[in-house]
Formats: C-alpha cells, structure tokens, sequence
C-alpha cells in the first residue's frame, strides 16, 4: 500500500498523493553509508499526531549497516 502525499507543511499536514520517499543515512557509529525508504504517509501521521515537524525513525540492524541507530527526520525527509 502506497501513502499519498504532495506537499508537507511545517506541522506535518499533507495534500493527497501517492509517494515512498528515499532517505540517506550514515551510520554514527562506522560511518556506513545507505538509503533507506520509508512510505511518507506514515512518516507526516506519525508527525500530525506528535504535533511536530520531527518524528524519531529506528533504523534496524541490516538496513545499513550491522548496527542500530535512531535518526531524527524533519518535515521535508532530511536526516537530521
């Protein structure tokens, strides 16, 4: 199942359209470099629901790299 999102506002609203986002991430503790993708859907409910423009996303052992790490994501899907 695809979210449907076009556009993310500051408090995490969105307009209806169909998109998975790809995210790059480096792992803080090796250093490894990858991308994961996250169904953007879940990512503006997750933020609609906190009221913030910055949801907490757990990148899981072997999605990177061999280990496991928290990365904060902001409205426009930057790491940060």
């Amino acid at each position: 199942m695809e979210s449907k999102i076009l556009a993310v506002d500051a408090r995490g609203a969105g307009i209806e359209t169909t998109c998975t986002k790809r995210i790059r991430l480096m792992c803080p503790r090796c250093g490894k470099v990858g991308t994961i993708e996250v169904d953007a859907g879940i990512v503006i409910d997750g933020m609609r629901d906190r009221g913030d423009s910055m949801l907490a996303l757990q990148v899981y052992r072997d999605e990177i790299c061999e280990h496991e790490f928290t990365v904060m994501l902001d409205a426009n899907f930057k790491a940060r």
